[in-house]
Order: structure tokens, then C-alpha cells, then sequence
């Protein structure tokens, strides 16, 4: 099975490798023989890409095993501090109606803007 992983482009791609075999390694579904292989796989638009690929002896459980594999991730990344992102786009206004830009405010809660 397949989990992809995709961390902020500030993390330390070693250390978040290293932290995936750590998962792999710890579960007890996941087989020694093939080893977990955790590798780097590109550069996404709002994080480094990586997969971590785990080989259990039962296809019944690899649902369970990867969810479980992903919530150890998650904790392992966050006990090191390591940012999952979440998607980002920048919107730039080129023109705008003049009486427009009071409707782009950011407008306080109960007021029906939120």
C-alpha cells in the first residue's frame, strides 16, 4: 500500500524520511520482508511530496493499516514539529468598480459577511 505524504517545503526532507521508515517500522502489520520504503517523490504546488510504501500480509487489512499508518504520521510529524500544508492560492485584483472595494473588507461576525 501507498501513503502519500505531503509536508511544507521548510521541513528537512531527510528528517521527514526518516520519520516515515519510523512509522512503517514501529506497526505490526507492516512486513519486514519487503521493507518499508519511504521516498521523496516531487515538489506539489503547497508541499514536498513523499510516499510511504508498506507491504502487509493480508489485502483484508490494508484499508485499516493504512489509516492507521496515517495517524502515526501525522503524530510522529507533529511531535517533530513538521507542518502538514494545506492548499494556498493568491488572488490578485487587477481593476475593481470604485464602490466595490468596501464589499472586499473583512467584515466582523453577526454582521451576515462572515
Amino acid at each position: 500500500m501507498d501513503l502519500n505524504v505531503g509536508v511544507a517545503y521548510d521541513a528537512d526532507p531527510e528528517r521527514v524520511l526518516e520519520i516515515l521508515r519510523g512509522v512503517a517500522k514501529a506497526h505490526p502489520k507492516a512486513l519486514a520482508e519487503p521493507a518499508p520504503l519511504a521516498l521523496c517523490t516531487g515538489f506539489g504546488d503547497s508541499a514536498l511530496k513523499f510516499v510511504l510504501r508498506v507491504w502487509t500480509a493480508h489485502f483484508e487489512e490494508v484499508e485499516s493499516v493504512q489509516s492507521q499508518l496515517a495517524v502515526g504520521v501525522h503524530a510522529a510529524l507533529t511531535a517533530a514539529k513538521i507542518e502538514i500544508p494545506f492548499p494556498q492560492r493568491d488572488l490578485h485584483i487587477r481593476s475593481i468598480e470604485s464602490e466595490q472595494p468596501s464589499l472586499l473588507r473583512r467584515q466582523g461576525p453577526g454582521d451576515g459577511n462572515a
